[in-house]
């Protein structure tokens, strides 16, 4: 028969058990921004996604649902409202106190592309890219980052849409966007287009990673608990599987 010290242990052990990863207020937020997260037979997916997702699984959380939003305004959410998560998200020196946050989740060099049959454009610098108009989303990092260098207004025309930027682009109505590699390549992809069609030019300076951003009022024990399952994940191999399945792709 158990004694009462004995008993007691035991219920100590179960709680520390349980409370290894524990269960969050959070609202999960993201946008339509292939491979990194995009919206398939009406489910959020793609490459960040399932790492999050990953790490719900990894923290109990799984109960937690993703939404997918209009980058500025699901931006706006993250940045005014308490225990918001958005992703992929670049970490900025502009952004770093704006939000706390997890990562990396992967590397981002950004490019400005051309189409290649457009001999007109010559661009090797980014002065030289003022002579042009460019797609832009409003608020990302890279429209940011123009905007910081003199872009104005009329040489960044918005498209609130992150998966039909590709679609303007190679229509003709600008003569250069802004994209990484892997998304252009599978942008062009779900258009039937290959990537020969187009020619990046340059690649933006400082390009960073992506991370997830968390609002400045989520709980310090949230960011840590996330941090820890990201990290687990990349050394048992989730993340790897995770990352070659969309390099495959």
């Amino acid at each position: 028969m158990l004694n009462k010290s004995t008993i007691v242990l035991l219920l100590f052990s179960v709680f520390l058990f349980s409370n290894t990863a524990s269960s969050v207020e959070l609202t999960i937020l993201t946008e339509d921004y292939a491979p990194y997260n995009y919206m398939e037979d009406g489910k959020v997916t793609g490459f960040t996604t399932e790492v999050v997702r990953a790490i719900l699984k990894e923290t109990n959380n799984e109960q937690l649902n993703i939404e997918m939003y209009p980058w500025q305004r699901a931006y706006r959410i993250a940045e005014t409202q308490k225990n918001v998560l958005l992703y992929t998200m670049t970490r900025t020196h502009a952004r770093e106190n704006k939000f706390k946050w997890v990562g990396p989740v992967a590397e981002r060099t950004i490019w400005m592309w051309k189409l290649r049959k457009r001999t007109d454009i010559v661009v090797h610098t980014l002065e030289d890219a003022k002579k042009y108009t460019i797609t832009a989303v409003p608020q990302s990092a890279g429209t940011m980052y123009l905007k910081s260098q003199g872009f104005t207004e009329k040489q960044l025309n918005p498209m609130h849409k992150e998966s039909l930027t590709v679609a303007k682009f190679i229509a003709g109505r600008d003569d250069l966007i802004l994209k990484p590699k892997l998304a252009m390549a599978y942008e062009l992809k779900k258009l039937n287009k290959n990537i020969e069609l187009v020619e990046p030019l340059i690649s933006l300076p400082n390009s960073g990673s992506y991370y997830l951003a968390f609002s400045l009022e989520t709980p310090d024990s949230t960011i840590t608990l996330f941090q820890n399952a990201l990290d687990k994940i990349k050394s048992n191999g989730i993340f790897d599987q995770i990352y070659n399945k969309y390099m495959k792709e």
